[in-house]
């Protein structure tokens, strides 16, 4: 009995030694480490022509804290659903007449949907865009389709949006996105179907089921962080982004697949055009704030989209679209950002104002505001 509790005794002193090194660590190299929530079911899940996708159909999710840098503690996340088309919001039914369907195409981005913290209201770019083009269209129905999914490149949304989305029938398509497709470009051994950068989840889903398995400890940062960084944090949304990443990109390279970068969007605009649905495209807004202003990965990526929104102003001149150019218009400002892409509130305002507009100047809509 005396030798089990002696050997129980030393476990419990290694276990806190190695809770006090970590701690220690992380603070040394200026990293606060939150391990994500495990979220049950999952809802994110290997797809046969994407490397994942939503799962139609599903409600997610719960309340938690959002993890993005700027703001902490004053946003959270809440409750979630899809639906058939493998996007955020309710199920869709038949287009009726007089309706005008709008899909929003991007990444988290996009697709992120925040709540305050005691608030009642939802946010996301796509519904404030929704709200505003309700108030000020009096003879249509306006439906706004969440179609972002955090971590997809243009890739993804273009296999997307020819497999699923066209089922829809959109009147109109937003593409509003940035900074993913530099991950493949600076990932050596380059492949324009970004093979050499990107795996398919399930051959690494064991590693999700598995950590999802374990206890959710988040008070304990060593068992958090390690068990992270073996199998996984046991939230699919996370554990995805981390596990179909292969490679090690090279932040002093170049940037090798603009030009698959620009394939990928053509291919957009000719099934836009051959589908007679209105495209609207935007520049992309990448926010580095003071605590990132010497991260090389993070200015890296700002040079990175500096040149993918040329790219984009060239593509909407060639091919006669009209361009939201956010990059010049919204201020570089904290109120407007959550992190460097993901926005506030009043960034996700401040861009449906402007993408509503252009989707007026596009569509015959009676523009006058309700009262």
């Amino acid at each position: 009995m005396a030798d089990l509790l002696v050997a129980l005794l030393t476990l419990a002193l290694v276990a806190v030694v190695v809770e006090v090194c970590v701690r220690l660590t992380l603070r040394l190299r200026g990293t606060s480490f939150e391990a994500p929530r495990r979220v049950h079911p999952p809802y994110l899940a290997p797809h046969p022509y994407l490397p994942y996708a939503f799962l139609p159909g599903v409600a997610f999710g719960g309340t938690e804290p959002t993890l993005f840098t700027l703001h902490r503690g004053r946003f959270e996340f809440r409750r979630q659903r899809t639906n058939q088309y493998r996007c955020l919001g309710d199920q869709l039914g038949p287009k009726r007449d007089g309706t005008l369907r709008i899909l929003c195409l991007g990444h988290s981005s996009t697709e992120s949907c925040v709540w305050e913290v005691g608030g009642s209201i939802e946010h996301s770019l796509p519904l404030e865009l929704e709200r505003y083009l309700s108030r000020r269209s009096t003879d249509r129905r306006i439906e706004v389709v969440n179609c972002g999914v955090g971590g997809w490149t243009t890739a993804e949304m273009l296999v997307h949006f020819a497999l699923t989305l066209l089922d829809g029938e959109p009147d109109v398509v937003i593409l509003y996105q940035g900074a993913n497709d530099l991950i493949p470009s600076l990932t050596p051994g380059f492949r324009s179907d970004y093979s050499h950068s990107r795996r398919n989840l399930g051959e690494v889903f064991w590693r999700t089921s598995l950590a999802s398995r374990l206890p959710d400890l988040p008070w304990w940062k060593s068992y958090s962080y390690v068990t992270m960084r073996l199998i996984g944090s046991g939230n699919v949304r996370h554990d995805a982004h981390a596990n179909v990443n292969v490679g090690r990109i090279q932040v002093a390279g170049p940037f090798t697949g603009l030009s698959t970068e620009r394939r990928n969007m053509e291919s957009l605009i000719h099934l836009c055009r051959g589908n007679r649905i209105k495209l609207i495209l935007a520049t992309f807004a990448y926010y580095v704030y003071p605590a990132v202003a010497a991260d090389p990965l993070k200015l890296k990526l700002r040079e990175g989209v500096r040149e993918e929104n040329e790219m984009l102003r060239n593509l909407a001149r060639d091919h006669g679209l009209p361009l939201v150019d956010v990059a010049r218009l919204i201020p570089m400002e904290d109120r407007f950002f959550l992190d460097t892409l993901h926005l506030t509130p009043a960034g996700m305002e401040f861009l449906a104002q402007r993408f509503g507009d252009a989707v007026l100047s596009s569509i015959a809509l009676s523009s006058q505001p309700r009262t």
